[in-house]
């Protein structure tokens, strides 16, 4: 492929902008369309980033032969509908994680891709953490030997659910921020799980009008053998620095042991009226351009069209992901172990 990437952003928000402001520094892409329900929303992006179109409507966009991928980046409960049309328009995929909220979607967005000989790319952006790079590297050359229990935590504040997203009730803390967790520790373990034991509450998030869990805990197995123990919750004090929030991971091997805590990566900075911790590994402004592991993610997005390539995450491990969380919170309604049959 000798010309620039075309692409289009589905989604203009939070992550929507970041990633549009991504491609349009990328000079093998081209950032052709930002789309957005909210038209004004969609041009004031595209005028930001340069975009060349703005829409409303991604079925018309779709259309356009110069859009070959899509990144789509609305929430966690509305992928399905812009990821299987731009795959049925021959666009490649990256979508945001989860690939979805229920198993059947995922797999039908999976198959979908497979019909149509399309990339679908999950955004599970952690495997580009130099960090947790590293550690897989260690992992894989067999430094702690065989991967045996990992403890892994991913925590929010509880301005999440409460403040930044009007759509809490349509996810969990599971799926918008364990679903980095799972995937990381199935990518080091290269297993599959077959079982999971899981715990959950509502109760502080209910009372405050919003029906979602405050939390999930879980046990789970995977087929060779290894254990690994998860949390995650949204509902910590806004007082607490997001950074420090996670992930915080803990792996024992048959020869060794690894640790990563993600706290304050080297940084701390306190004003009159707040302390918080740059989230500078995932993304930052350097002398004009934004670097970091998600720009890494983006930027092997668009390799991987141009050289013909499987992404390093793709729709197979975001329905992997999907049926473990699902299991997860089956497993919390029912009180009891649920087995899984990997779909992948």
């Amino acid at each position: 492929m000798k010309e620039k990437v075309g692409i289009a952003i589905i989604g203009a928000g939070i992550q929507g902008s970041l990633h549009a402001h991504i491609v349009s520094q990328n000079p093998y892409a081209e950032l052709i369309a930002i789309i957005d329900k909210v038209e004004e929303k969609a041009k004031k992006l595209a005028i930001e980033c340069k975009a060349k179109k703005y829409y409303a409507d991604y079925d018309i966009a779709l259309e356009d032969p110069n859009i070959h991928a899509v990144i789509v980046a609305t929430p966690d409960f509305l992928h399905k509908e812009p990821v299987i049309k731009s795959i049925k328009a021959k666009k490649h995929v990256l979508c945001e994680k989860p690939l979805a909220t229920n198993v059947n979607d995922a797999y039908e967005m999976v198959k979908e891709s497979e019909l149509n000989n399309v990339k679908l790319m999950v955004g599970f952006e952690q495997r580009f953490n130099p960090i947790f790079v590293k550690l897989k590297q260690v992992i894989d050359e067999g430094e702690i030997g065989i991967p045996l229990i990992a403890n892994l935590s991913i925590l929010d504040t509880i301005s999440i659910p409460t403040k930044m997203l009007k759509w809490a009730e349509k996810t969990s803390p599971a799926y918008f921020l364990l679903s980095h967790g799972i995937d990381l520790v199935r990518w080091f373990f290269c297993d599959e799980v077959d079982e999971v034991y899981a715990k959950s509450n509502s109760v502080i998030l209910k009372n405050k009008g919003i029906n979602t869990e405050d939390f999930l805990v879980s046990i789970t197995h995977f087929k060779r053998g290894g254990v690994a123990s998860f949390e995650t919750n949204w509902i910590l004090p806004e007082a607490m620095p997001r950074t420090s929030t996670g992930p915080i991971l803990r792996i024992t091997g048959s020869e060794g042991y690894v640790m990563v805590e993600m706290f304050n990566q080297g940084i701390a900075i306190c004003s009159n009226d707040k302390y918080y911790f740059p989230n500078v590994l995932r993304s930052t402004s350097l002398y004009g351009r934004i670097v970091g592991f998600l720009t890494e993610e983006i930027n092997h997005f668009i390799r991987c069209i141009i050289e013909n390539k499987e992404p390093i995450c793709t729709g197979k491990d975001g329905l992997a992901v999907t049926q473990i969380i699902s299991a997860m919170h089956e497993s919390a309604r029912k009180g009891k172990p649920i087995r899984i049959d990997p779909l992948v």
